[in-house]
């Protein structure tokens, strides 16, 4: 898993035409990084899936407020660090196609740092989520409930920043293995745990939030673990030392664009929670809508799995200079998107009938969910195009542009679409989440049409110039002297050595001398082939970490879903906030990484790549302290808002629980671009695997033996990240694969906040307009391979490669659309049954099934080109594209449909 991907650099002066073997081998590359990447996504996400369905089953009170709980817990903290992180696929992935191993470690240890301080005032948001959700009228009981919840998904917050930065640390660099692992173990290690603390414990609820905590923390030791004592890593793996500091502006850059690409369309999707919640029976509509994200979500982590790939594959040819090998690495990732989104999608309707039982015992969810079945399937499809482009994006470092798409689709067309159709047509929850798909078109339309623009050449240019550019200019000369001011005390001890690690894994980058035809431009089959290879080796164990951290909220989820209907509802409004409010953001941000990364990694600069990494966990930490207030408040914010008072009360406690994981996921995102971006898999999914594992056996206890309750789940979900961030970040330490790009701490890392934070804010606008559902973590990670890819090629001066990895990449998101949402409508009838107990929770999911599928095809292509953009540096377009696709037309509408 650890081999070379990339193509010798003669291959570019020979090989312009994109031929069916090239193709091929470009799909094999990708399909190696996408699909592990599906597994440590899935395995990540689904340690909140399994506490929400744990948790689900003590009733529905139980249920709701642990799914608003995780709901709040990823817009306000999870969706923030994770978009940060994604700054490193742009930072770290360049940086390892330009060869400067030693900025990969630096970098990764920069975002670790930045995302951890992001992190505290996180922390005090979660900490006030019951107050802020009875203020803006959510359910006193859900608000009480939700609020204990989220202060108990507090340590998985920290976690989750760290797990964030080793995952994209392992996965610039292709180590699979160690990421697939571990985010498998971590799953494995979640479900008896979740349930344990769920059931066996007095904590009830809250133990499913307990056990997400614990988990994402094994996770995070996992990967550390590896990281720092790895052979795999010894080329990327810095000494910890004040260079961490001096790319905390760099990192910032693209880690803000980043995280406002996230954080635009993870909020839209989160919002439609709270807009359920004003509905007429508030309990079922939230509960059901919880479902359908949450399925989306998992889904998604298949096309995030392709996007991360294309990401790591795209940033990687840039960085090296190959723009056409880059180019094959987008048509390889795009075409196994076809394939994905065709058989998911078709999957999930035929199961529609089914789908909803793994959510809720109660026949009204149940039917439900299966109603909404085909929206559902619709989402897959659309999810897994997007998935692809935004990590196209990421490796193109165009973050930036991500901000603008997702700006301008959800938030000026599907968030309006969603309120007319749900409050104005009066067509309720399933009026919400068509208005929210027709932002998730708008928005695929709009990345298909930038990726299909890209100028590859001179994409490589500009990432080779920015690379290998060392000057600094006065404001930055001006921020680098405030943050030695600020943080020399802090790292006075620290041993400031730098060291030059000669031992790593090989990259992805295309090697010029592969290129046998000259200058025709055309992608040759043969090479379109290969790169769709190469993005399926980035995008498989992308898939499984991004599932596997996600799956921390759902399993904690379904724990709690059998709480109740109070406890479901609570609990899902509660992780909706903390995805819109914090996780999204952290993401968003952290994918300015697949740029920064990507691109230095792709020209060889392996030290800026590791400072790149310190420095955008230090900048995502920061960001973390005012989501932190934001989270405390959440329960009173909900309140205001006009949310039931019981739903608030429980969904602000619950909020409050989860801001250690919010913290946690801002390292956690970090580390996870720091190993991708490097095609280091096996990290994070090793530590994926092993957090989702322990997470589901501590979220269980924490919820049902623990005597907390749905507040369990928040504790749990913290737990569980900071396990995975310290996983990661100990094989980043310690590891020989990271040798080349772990560098030491220094004042370098301030440097680089700025640039971090340019890309940083447009990639987390772009993924906080769009993220929503766990499915979405299949296209993110393909989108996260896309980006991969293309920021390397751009790095390494080579635009022909990362075109041709755009349309691999695309090609891989379209059939996992297909496949997943397929998938999903098959299984519509018993879904709705793993989040609660309750028949009119159930059947509610069930009627939604199709809705949800078609969400999941559109969520498959977004995510593939979204990962595209950020292999170019693209994010402030992403964020403006997905303001306009869900917020001018698809919330729009989803309001008239629903009230």
């Amino acid at each position: 898993m650890e081999e070379s991907l990339l193509q010798k650099h003669e291959e570019e002066s020979e090989e312009k035409r994109v031929t069916w073997s090239g193709f091929s081998e470009e799909m094999r590359r990708i399909s190696v990084v996408a699909g592990p990447m599906v597994a440590v996504v899935s395995s990540q996400f689904l340690l909140q899936i399994v506490s929400t369905m744990i948790v689900g089953h003590l009733g529905e009170l139980y249920l709701s407020s642990a799914a608003l709980a995780i709901s709040l817990a990823g817009v306000s903290g999870f969706s923030l660090l994770m978009g940060m992180a994604s700054g490193l696929e742009t930072i770290c992935g360049q940086a390892y196609g330009a060869q400067q191993y030693q900025r990969i470690g630096v970098q990764t240890y920069t975002a670790i740092f930045s995302l951890i301080l992001i992190c505290i005032p996180l922390s005090v948001l979660w900490v006030n989520m019951e107050n802020i959700l009875v203020f803006i009228g959510q359910d006193p009981l859900i608000s009480h409930e939700a609020g204990k919840f989220i202060i108990w998904l507090l340590p998985a917050l920290f976690a989750y920043a760290i797990l964030q930065s080793l995952v994209r640390y392992f996965q610039i660099q292709s180590m699979l293995l160690p990421m697939l692992a571990s985010s498998c173990v971590t799953l494995i290690i979640h479900i008896p745990l979740c349930w344990a603390l769920v059931f066996k414990t007095r904590l009830n609820n809250v133990g499913g939030a307990l056990a997400v905590s614990i988990s994402m923390w094994s996770n995070v030791i996992i990967l550390g673990s590896y990281m720092r004592y790895s052979s795999a890593c010894a080329k990327t793996r810095a000494p910890i030392s004040l260079e961490v500091f001096k790319g905390m502006q760099e990192f910032f850059r693209f880690a803000v664009p980043s995280a406002v690409m996230v954080c635009l369309e993870w909020w839209s999707f989160e919002l439609l929670v709270l807009l359920s919640g004003l509905l007429p029976n508030p309990q079922l509509e939230t509960s059901v809508l919880s479902v359908c994200l949450n399925t989306i979500a998992t889904l998604y982590t298949i096309p995030f799995g392709i996007g991360a790939a294309a990401s790591t594959r795209v940033s990687n040819e840039l960085g090296a200079g190959n723009p056409h090998a880059a180019r094959v690495a987008v048509l390889a990732a795009m075409s196994l998107a076809v394939i994905e989104t065709s058989v998911v999608s078709a999957a999930l309707f035929a199961c529609r009938h089914v789908f909803g039982y793994i959510f809720s015992n109660e026949k009204e969810v149940i039917d439900y969910v299966t109603f909404m079945a085909p929206l559902v399937c619709i989402s897959v499809i659309l999810d897994s195009i997007q998935g692809v482009l935004t990590g196209i994006a990421r490796g193109c470092g165009w973050q930036h542009l991500g901000v603008y798409v997702n700006l301008g689709a959800f938030y000026l067309c599907g968030i309006p679409v969603a309120a007319i159709l749900a409050f104005v047509v009066r067509v309720g929850g399933k009026g919400l989440w068509i208005g929210i798909q027709c932002g998730s078109f708008v928005q695929t339309i709009l990345l298909s049409v930038i990726t299909s623009c890209i100028n590859w050449e001179k994409q490589a240019i500009n990432a080779r110039k920015r690379l290998f550019d060392d000057e600094l200019s006065a404001e930055n000369i001006l921020a680098n002297a405030i943050a030695l001011l600020l943080f020399v005390s802090v790292l006075k001890r620290c041993n400031f050595s730098m060291t030059l690690r000669e031992s790593m894994e090989k990259g992805l980058l295309e090697k010029k001398e592969e290129v046998k035809d000259g200058g025709s431009g055309i992608i040759r089959w043969s090479v379109f082939g290969e790169e769709v290879k190469r993005v399926g080796y980035l995008a498989g164990p992308m898939i499984g970490v991004n599932l596997s951290q996600y799956f921390l909220q759902i399993i904690s989820m379904m724990m709690v879903g059998r709480l109740g209907k109070l406890a479901l509802s609570s609990t899902a409004i509660a992780i909706s906030l903390c995805n819109v409010s914090g996780f999204s953001v952290i993401f968003g941000m952290s994918c300015a990484l697949e740029t920064r990364c990507g691109q230095a990694y792709g020209a060889r600069q392996y030290r800026k790549f590791g400072v790149q990494i310190y420095t955008a966990i230090v900048s995502l930490a920061f960001v973390c302290l005012p989501l932190t207030f934001l989270w405390m408040n959440l329960g009173n914010l909900l309140i205001l808002l006009g949310q039931d008072p019981l739903v608030s009360l429980e969904a602000g406690k619950f909020a409050l629980c989860m801001i250690p994981a919010l913290f946690a996921y801002a390292t956690l995102q970090s580390l996870v671009r720091f190993f991708f971006m490097q095609s280091l898999m096996s990290p994070l999914v090793i530590s994926s695997f092993i957090t989702l594992c322990f997470h589901v056996a501590f979220s269980w206890f924490m919820v049902f033996k623990s005597g907390l309750g749905n507040l369990g789940a928040a504790f749990s979900i913290g737990t569980s990240y900071w396990l995975n961030v310290t996983l990661l970040g100990l094989y980043m330490k310690f590891s020989t694969q990271c040798e080349k790009t772990r560098v030491p701490i220094s004042m370098e890392l301030f440097h680089g906040i700025g640039e971090f934070i340019r890309y940083a804010i447009p990639s987390a606008g772009m993924i906080c307009l769009n993220i929503s559902a766990t499915i979405y973590t299949i296209p993110e990670s393909i989108g996260s391979a896309a980006s991969a890819r293309v920021s390397n090629a751009l790095g390494a001066g080579s635009p022909q490669s990362a075109q041709v990895s755009a349309y691999a990449s695309m090609t891989l998101a379209a059939s996992e659309a297909l496949l997943v949402s397929s998938i999903i409508f098959a299984s519509r009838q018993i879904l709705g049954y793993a989040f609660s107990n309750d028949e009119d929770v159930v059947f509610y999911v069930t009627n939604m099934v199709p809705l949800l599928s078609l969400s999941l095809i559109l969520d498959s292509l977004h995510g593939t080109l979204s990962g595209i953009a950020r292999g170019c540096g693209w994010q402030h377009l992403g964020a403006y594209v997905n303001l306009g696709a869900y917020y001018g037309f698809g919330i729009p509408i989803a309001a008239i449909l629903g009230f």
